[in-house]
Parts: C-alpha cells; structure tokens; sequence
C-alpha cells in the first residue's frame, strides 16, 4: 500500500514538472512578431486577420490562406486578396497549433472587426523598450542595458601604521692585527710598537702616533 502511494506521488509530481517545463516551453517571441502586429503579447502563434479572413503564422512568419478546400501556407498573399493593409487590419490572438482547423468558427465570432472600425496599437509605434527587438523598429537595438553592478570599494587601510625599517648601517672591515714574526726568543721589547712609539727600550710601543711606552 504504503509502495503504490509513493508510486502515486512520483507520477503527480512527474506531471507538475511536465506543465512547467511545458510554459518554460511557451517563452517570449516578442522578436518573432512582425511590426504590424498588435502590442500587449509576449508570445504569439497565430493572428487571425478577419477582414480578409486568413491567418498569419508568427513562429513561421507565413500568410495561410483557403484555396481550393487546402490550407496554403506563404511569405504573402496571392493576388485574388488585393491590397492587404495589415498595420490598419484588426489581428485576433490565437495560440493553438493549428486554428485554421476552427477556421468556421473565427469566421462567425469574429466577423465583428470586419471594416475598419476596430483600431489596435501596432509594435512599429510603440514607444516600450521591450519592442526595440523586433527588427526594423524605429529603435531597433536601442533595449535598455542591464546597469552595471557598481564596484567594490576598496578595503580600508589598516589604522596602524606601517614603517620601513631603518636601513642596517654599513658595516667595516675591522684593521688586520699586527703580526710579529718570531726573532727565535722572546719578543723584542724595542719600540716595535704600532704606528711607532717613542719610548725605545719601554715595553711595547704605544698604539697610534707619538703614544708614551709602559714604564719598566
């Protein structure tokens, strides 16, 4: 029991999501429709002119017209239907597949727009920015662009404030040691001193000019 409920529910759910992905299906052909169709519908199958009782296939962008019991689908009328004036003409909606099929029908409930009396506002005048797609409207390409997402600001600064360390001051070769080579005995004690001493005979010369030597 508990197995064919479940069943149940994922056969609901399978048929919801087929509606919707069915009107997803059904989008915006706003930049299908001609410029002489009439304003107010984002999407368009099937215009029905009543006036000379023949339909226009958006989707197709072709006339279909009765000739000889056969339903013609073409890019325009022949001849036989004079001149067409389909800015001024009044346009029936229709969104079904195949509405020539109801073609007594239309002909009956909407003989009403017949002569002229019936004005609709065409996409050619319209001033919606929404229409601008439609080619050879006299804005053609102008739609509103999407405004830019404004930029970041940048991160502020750390309130502490940063210091370049001091450079390290240079550092100098210390003065090589003096060396004394051995006289085979003891060092002298004469006045070898660095940078010559003036106590001859004092132990170890002073260091540096004109230093004094050690007392005996």
């Amino acid at each position: 029991m508990k197995k064919w409920i479940l069943t149940v529910l994922a056969m609901s759910m399978f048929g919801m999501l087929s509606q919707v992905n069915a009107q997803v299906s059904i989008s915006v052909n706003i930049s299908s429709q001609p410029l002489w169709g009439p304003v107010g519908y984002s999407h368009v199958e099937y215009y029905y002119l009543p006036q000379y009782e023949v339909y226009y296939s958006v989707p197709r962008a072709q006339f279909v017209y009765l000739d000889g019991g056969n339903w013609i689908f073409a890019s325009a009328l022949p001849p036989r239907f004079g001149t067409v004036n389909v800015y001024n003409t009044y346009k029936v909606v229709i969104n079904q597949p195949t509405p020539y099929l109801y073609y007594k029908t239309h002909k009956v409930k909407y003989a009403k727009y017949k002569g002229g009396s019936y004005k609709q506002a065409v996409i050619r005048d319209s001033k919606e920015s929404k229409y601008y797609v439609v080619k050879g409207h006299p804005n053609y390409g102008q739609a509103k662009k999407a405004t830019p997402a404004p930029k970041a600001s940048p991160a502020p600064r750390s309130s502490s404030a940063s210091y370049k360390s001091s450079p390290q001051p240079k550092q100098y070769k210390s003065a090589p040691s003096p060396s004394y080579k051995s006289s085979g005995g003891s060092p002298s004690r004469g006045n070898s001193g660095h940078g010559g001493g003036n106590g001859g005979g004092n132990k170890g010369g002073g260091h540096g000019g004109g230093g004094k030597g050690g007392k005996k």
